[in-house]
């Protein structure tokens, strides 16, 4: 219940700020984009009084599989534009042009961070048939090329102690030491 009361407390704030604004246009901008603090907290209210359970791996395959989508598309972009339209490419400004045609560069990394933990904990395929280990680096060079701080920090040193204590809770001490290995040469 505090939730819900702290989610509307935020909404009504912004509303508050709406009706007292001599801008409505940009305070309609702000209050749309608030609008989230109140309709997921009525969503998520109305699955668990209607006793409705997410699958949660579905949620997570389709969150890794939309992240890769994402990638794909943003590195096409990228590259047609350096090959075709003569864009300056170099050092400085190659994140800048990757960034270009992926959404906020911040909320994408722990998109991408959340798609490698749901990898790693066996969200997105069972345990037989383990092929989307392989896109990890691929989705740690992105993580890395996107720049939010914090997200490489989460993703370099904390994702890979959490995974290693969840492993070795498990009692599965080999993938644990194939998994703190292989982030320590990715660290390296």
């Amino acid at each position: 219940l505090f939730f819900y009361i702290a989610s509307f407390s935020f909404f009504l704030a912004q509303f508050i700020s709406y009706l007292s604004s001599n801008n409505k246009q940009e305070a309609g901008t702000k209050l749309l984009l608030y609008a989230s603090f109140v309709l997921l907290p009525i969503c998520f209210s109305y699955l668990t009084t209607r006793k409705i359970k997410l699958n949660q791996n579905a949620v997570f395959k389709s969150l890794f599989y939309g992240v890769i989508i994402i990638l794909i598309y943003g590195s096409i972009r990228f590259s047609y534009d350096i090959l075709f339209h003569n864009v300056r490419y170099d050092y400085g400004r190659a994140v800048a042009l990757l960034v270009k045609y992926i959404p906020h560069h911040t909320y994408f990394s722990m998109f991408i961070l959340i798609s490698i933990f749901s990898v790693f904990s066996g969200r997105i395929e069972n345990s037989e048939n383990r092929k989307s280990v392989f896109i990890l680096p691929i989705l740690y060079l992105f993580l890395i090329l996107l720049g939010s701080r914090m997200a490489i920090i989460l993703g370099i040193i904390i994702l890979p102690l959490f995974l290693f204590n969840k492993m070795k809770k498990q009692n599965n001490k080999m993938k644990a030491l194939i998994l703190l290995g292989v982030f320590m040469s990715i660290i390296i």
